[in-house]
């Protein structure tokens, strides 16, 4: 009997006006050729007006690339994973 373990992982940052944000490189997900079964994952990026394109490195890791539309006062990024060991 496999054990599931979920993990949360959130980085925010506020800022007191608005700014605008350069491109972003995220690098929060599990490689594809890692030994652990992933059996869900998700990504949460807040301000929601963004473009996400899901790259990868040389080495195959997995790197979300994030690109602004507008000023925000908020940066928020929100990994839910569940993972069985």
């Amino acid at each position: 009997m496999a054990i599931q373990i979920a993990l949360n992982h959130k980085t925010q940052y506020r800022y007191d006006r608005l700014v605008n944000l350069g491109p972003q490189i995220v690098r929060l997900r599990p490689a594809p050729h890692c030994r652990t079964p992933i059996l869900s994952y998700s990504l949460k990026i807040q301000p929601g007006n963004h473009f996400l394109n899901w790259q990868q490195d040389p080495q195959a890791n997995y790197l979300a690339r994030l690109v602004f539309t507008k000023p925000t006062t908020e940066f928020l990024v929100e990994v839910d994973l569940v993972a069985e060991m």
